[in-house]
Order: structure tokens, then C-alpha cells, then sequence
């Protein structure tokens, strides 16, 4: 039921954001299911939008096999192909390089942030807050979870400087 609920929020944000101009980006795509099904919903809602999916693909750093939800990008590469998905695009980095794609990400529409992390997600804010179309949505895959750490603590403390532009929905 938690998978069937993402799904619709989704459905109901990518609605929401379809006339707001700018592209997708998720932030941590890990296996690539949700990437992917963003992209069939903006193909189902025929929408014009690219979608982005930024992610080192390592897994996260606390893990003790090192690799803890890292991802499959060749698989991944492998299905955008195999289901002819245009308008797909993989960054391959660290979140803490993000500022080297400023000219590379334009317009936001719909940013998925998921990466866990205080610091990586407060650089990805800092990064997309002014890529952010007027009436865009940023969404947090943990940021009502625990918010004494990570993307939940990172996202207030965004939130709580921004006030004026941003509208908080739980």
C-alpha cells in the first residue's frame, strides 16, 4: 500500500506541475523504478518535459559492504533503451558536485529528492532553489520520517529561510 500511495501522490504532482514549465529531476534514483515511473506517467499525460536522473550510483557511504541501495546504471541505461524512453538523462556524480551542472539544469518543474543525507540534501536546495519554476514542486522521499536528521532536518532548515517562497505540504 506505501508503493500504491507514492504512486498516486506522483500521478497527482506530475498533474499538478504539467503547465508549469521546466524538467523532472530525481535526486537518488538507486534501481531506477521510481525514474521510470515518472516517465511513463509524463508519457501517459503526454507532457513535454525531460526527466533527469542524478545519482553516483555507489549506494550510501554509511553502509558496511559499501554497497547499501546502490544502483544498477547499466540495467538502468539498459531499460531507458529497451522501452525507446527519450527525454531520459543519467548524471553520474556525487550530489557534492552538483554545482557543476548549473548550466546543465535549467528549469525545474518536479524535483524527487531521496538521497537520506543532511548535507547532500541541503546542497541539492541550495543548488535547485532559484532552477525552481513558479508553481514547481519539491517532493521528499524521507523528509517527514525523522526530522531530527538528514533530508527531514536539511528540508526545515530550507524551509524555515524560505517561508516567503515556499508553501509547506505534508
Amino acid at each position: 500500500s506505501n508503493n500504491l500511495f507514492k504512486t498516486i501522490k506522483i500521478i497527482e504532482i506530475v498533474n499538478k506541475i504539467s503547465n508549469v514549465k521546466g524538467d523532472i529531476i530525481e535526486f537518488g534514483v538507486w534501481n531506477g523504478n521510481n525514474l521510470l515511473m515518472i516517465k511513463k506517467i509524463i508519457e501517459y499525460m503526454n507532457l513535454n518535459k525531460t526527466i533527469i536522473g542524478f545519482d553516483h550510483f555507489k549506494g550510501m557511504p554509511f553502509s558496511t559492504n559499501g554497497n547499501y541501495f546502490s544502483g544498477d546504471k547499466k540495467l538502468l541505461e539498459y531499460l531507458i533503451k529497451f522501452f525507446s524512453f527519450k527525454k531520459v538523462k543519467l548524471i553520474d556524480d556525487n550530489f557534492n558536485n552538483i554545482h557543476q551542472y548549473k548550466n546543465k539544469i535549467k528549469k525545474i518543474s518536479f524535483a524527487y529528492v531521496d538521497c537520506d543525507l543532511y548535507s547532500e540534501t541541503l546542497k541539492i536546495l541550495n543548488f535547485i532553489d532559484d532552477k525552481m519554476s513558479k508553481g514547481g514542486i519539491i517532493a521528499f522521499d524521507e523528509a517527514f520520517r525523522d526530522n531530527k536528521k538528514g533530508e527531514a532536518k536539511a528540508m526545515k532548515e530550507f524551509y524555515e529561510k524560505r517561508k516567503k517562497k515556499y508553501k509547506l505540504v505534508k
